[in-house]
């Protein structure tokens, strides 16, 4: 039978940047992999650890698919020479037999608020980090967004967000410019989450808690697509009348999928992000003090980032353009302070 491989490029290569830089934490990160259990990951060996997978980089063939290319680690290299390896090939694909890959995914999960709180760490490596768990947390969102265990690794990665983007001034441009530039929702909700809060750090005298659920809110704003057609969401020309009424009706698919697992606060998010202050968005129409101020904040950091991003059918805008259209075209959507607020938190970046 042929063996399923994972394409994933987040995890081990990017984590290379912060073992690299903080010795505590790679002694802290090997003790985790040799507690994975031996036939899914690694085991132990005489030598203190051992790699129990096949790791090899990857390369897009003419086809679009990815195939693999060196072979980086075999069974039983050893995990001292395994991050070496691994050294060489930062910035690349690596593939990992699909049974290992959630165990790996685990334990570095796990890592992410000791890599926020470590002084050493390069802001790149920990942006690289957390961004590379939370595309994987809110991929398995997608596919299952009720799992207990999925909201939980949620609630946890939003958290680990906040953390980071309230630590240096760098820490958010750093997790935006890791952003794909082609649309993929569950990267597209990280990175709404990402402005949302830089935005709401801003403009809201808030509690932290209210933050945590603002951004619990932004993660899961799309889940409602989860209920509509492929054929529609990743249509290339004009959506028909029927279709773009289809796509409205993803805010409300999304609070009834998600109301009894979330709280007011982020079902609210979920529900009216797509709403505008001059009554003309959508699904209830909601027009100026009607609207919260979470979500519109999300509208701000929905439109942005979708502007800024391939679609199936507009090209991505650049950041200066993006801004033109939303205060040109779009002026009516929004509130001007937050507005004028946004712009100046871009610039400062």
């Amino acid at each position: 039978m042929r063996e399923r491989y994972t394409v994933k490029l987040v995890f081990i290569l990017h984590n290379v940047n912060v073992i690299n830089h903080n010795y505590k934490f790679m002694s802290d990160l090997e003790e985790k992999l040799r507690r994975v259990p031996k036939e899914l990951f690694l085991h132990l060996g005489d030598d203190g650890g051992a790699v129990g997978i096949d790791v090899f980089s990857s390369r897009v063939d003419e086809t679009g698919n990815f195939v693999k290319e060196d072979q980086i680690a075999e069974p039983n290299t050893a995990f001292s020479n395994l991050i070496e390896q691994l050294h060489e090939y930062q910035g690349r694909d690596v593939l990992i037999k699909d049974h290992c890959y959630k165990q790996l995914q685990k334990v570095l999960e796990s890592s992410v608020t000791q890599v926020i709180k470590s002084e050493e760490t390069p802001v790149e490596a920990k942006s690289k980090l957390i961004y590379g768990c939370a595309a994987n947390v809110m991929e398995d969102v997608f596919a299952d967004p009720r799992s207990g265990e999925n909201i939980n690794r949620t609630r946890k990665i939003s958290c680990n967000i906040i953390d980071f983007a309230l630590q240096s001034d760098a820490s958010i441009p750093s997790l935006l410019a890791l952003g794909s530039h082609d649309y993929y929702t569950f990267t597209h909700c990280i990175n709404v989450t990402v402005f949302g809060i830089g935005l709401w750090s801003l403009i809201v005298d808030g509690p932290l808690e209210d933050l945590i659920e603002f951004a619990m809110g932004c993660m899961f704003h799309d889940i409602g697509k989860t209920k509509i057609s492929n054929d529609i969401l990743n249509k290339p020309g004009k959506l028909t009348e029927e279709e773009f009424d289809e796509i409205k009706n993803h805010p409300r698919y999304g609070y009834f999928l998600m109301k009894d697992y979330l709280s007011r606060d982020s079902l609210d998010v979920i529900l009216h992000h797509h709403e505008r202050i001059d009554g003309s968005g959508y699904p209830d129409g909601l027009s100026g003090k009607m609207i919260s101020d979470n979500a519109k904040i999300a509208l701000i950091a929905d439109i942005y980032d979708a502007l800024t991003t391939k679609r199936s059918y507009s090209a991505a805008q650049n950041p200066f353009n993006a801004v033109l259209m939303m205060k040109e075209e779009m002026g009516g959507f929004y509130e001007k302070d937050k507005f004028v607020q946004f712009i100046k938190m871009l610039g400062s970046y």
